[in-house]
């Protein structure tokens, strides 16, 4: 049978967690986190078990998984907790529950968010959408379309390091003795 930790008191749950909550496997974290947030809500710990809950799930339980990223995206404690459990939560829309429509909406939705980080997530994912449904041409455009987002106003050099070129470029220069490009590249 199975432990109910809803019924324990709050000091049982909370040894069970410091046990526990370190663990990967979602069979063991799963009783004990739900019971946590039951007492505690998503914050801190709880939230970033409840996380890899989320991701454990979304092999498997597509639904509770989905469930699950829409409710830490409500509690998330950064943007960029915020945009992954966004990109996860629509990623099982995508690939396990098969809801191509369902996925779009959330897309459009969150891509007129106030958040870039959230919009620009948002705006990634839907190029993966269009890649599901068989729609190359399209995905293509679109994943263009959001890189050029993300690199809309950035400085050259930020634009070379974030595709990991730009000190290589550099490097290069510099060991065939070109030094004037190599300054010039580092001046851009």
């Amino acid at each position: 049978g199975t432990y109910d930790l809803a019924r324990r008191p709050q000091k049982t749950v909370a040894a069970y967690w410091a046990l526990a909550h370190p663990a990967e496997d979602p069979g063991l974290i799963r009783p004990i986190t739900e019971a946590q947030v039951n007492l505690h809500g998503y914050k801190g710990e709880n939230w970033e078990a409840a996380d890899r809950l989320a991701q454990a799930l979304s092999l498997k339980e597509g639904p509770k998984a989905e469930d699950l990223y829409a409710k830490l995206f409500a509690s998330a404690p950064t943007e960029k907790d915020a945009a992954r459990v966004l990109m996860g939560r629509i990623d099982v829309i995508i690939q396990k529950l098969r809801d191509y429509d369902r996925a779009l909406e959330l897309v459009a939705e969150k891509k007129k968010s106030r958040n870039t980080l959230i919009a620009r997530a948002a705006a990634s994912k839907e190029g993966d959408v269009y890649r599901a449904r068989g729609d190359f041409e399209k995905a293509g455009n679109l994943y263009r379309a959001a890189q050029q987002a993300a690199y809309k106003g950035a400085d050259p050099r930020t634009i070379a390091v974030r595709e990991g070129g730009y000190l290589e470029t550099v490097a290069f220069h510099i060991e065939k003795g070109y030094l004037r490009a190599a300054r010039e590249t580092l001046l851009i």
